[in-house]
């Protein structure tokens, strides 16, 4: 299938993904504990397993694609600028979040591959610009990083009340897992062929996951005035540029000017 079709399946998706979000914040959950409000209870889980199904349509129909791009994308300077924003707001949620991990290794090994990850992108965004190229090697930062994200997010719900924001959170972690794994399996020249199905169908799965799972959360707290703090300011900021920064890196992949 022509990529024009996939882009605007994703346009109508991603809407519909964040208003369905944003009705079940506003409608079926209750700002002070995060739960399900009983009135509405039975609505809550169907709005949220209608936002993966719309999420999983988007890396099916994806999946889709026929034409495969020359080569890795060129460093735009959208990529640029919101690859130095993806670095600058990892470090704003390094210094300023105050992380609930009980386990001392995994809170180490965070903050050690936080700080890995922000240079990382910092050259990436620069690289352009400095005439510097960035080792094959250095993507597979992406991965670790988000790794132990998982394990330290995943450590710290289970000790937690299960709730909607939690699990849209796993979902989207994963999504982002799984195209950083193709996003440094292209740089590391360990590809396949059908390497650059998985890159556009998870890198779109985790553009409508993430905006998903930060839009209506950051403008919830906005109507809100900062009440509904279940999901940590930083994270959905972080999780906002992530998607940003992906969307970016498929626009580019996926041009014209690179098929």
């Amino acid at each position: 299938m022509k990529q024009n079709k996939i882009m605007l399946f994703f346009f109508i998706a991603l809407p519909v993904s964040l208003v369905l979000r944003f009705l079940q914040l506003c409608f079926t959950i209750e700002t002070n504990t995060g739960f399900f409000i009983n009135e509405t209870k039975n609505f809550g889980p169907i709005l949220l397993l209608l936002i993966l199904i719309t999420a999983l349509g988007v890396a099916i129909f994806s999946w889709l694609t026929f034409i495969r791009p020359n080569n890795p994308p060129k460093t735009t300077v959208f990529m640029s600028v919101s690859s130095l924003a993806l670095s600058l707001s990892i470090f704003a949620e390094l210094v300023f979040k105050n992380t609930i991990v009980s386990i001392p290794w995994q809170l180490s090994l965070l903050k050690l591959l936080s700080i890995a990850v922000i240079a990382y992108f910092i050259l990436y965004g620069l690289e352009p610009f400095i005439k510097f190229k960035l080792p094959k090697i250095a993507s597979s930062i992406t991965v670790l990083y988000i790794i132990i994200r998982i394990i330290c997010d995943f450590t710290t719900i289970s000790k937690l009340a299960l709730i909607s924001d939690n699990i849209l959170l796993i979902f989207t972690y994963c999504a982002i897992l799984t195209f950083f794994l193709n996003f440094t399996k292209l740089y590391c020249n360990a590809d396949n062929d059908k390497s650059f199905k998985m890159i556009l169908s998870s890198g779109l799965a985790s553009v409508v996951l993430c905006f998903t799972s930060s839009i209506p959360n950051l403008l919830i707290n906005i109507l809100a005035k900062g009440a509904y703090n279940h999901s940590s300011i930083f994270t959905c900021i972080t999780l906002l540029l992530l998607g940003i920064f992906i969307l970016s890196y498929i626009l580019s992949y996926f041009s014209k000017d690179n098929i």
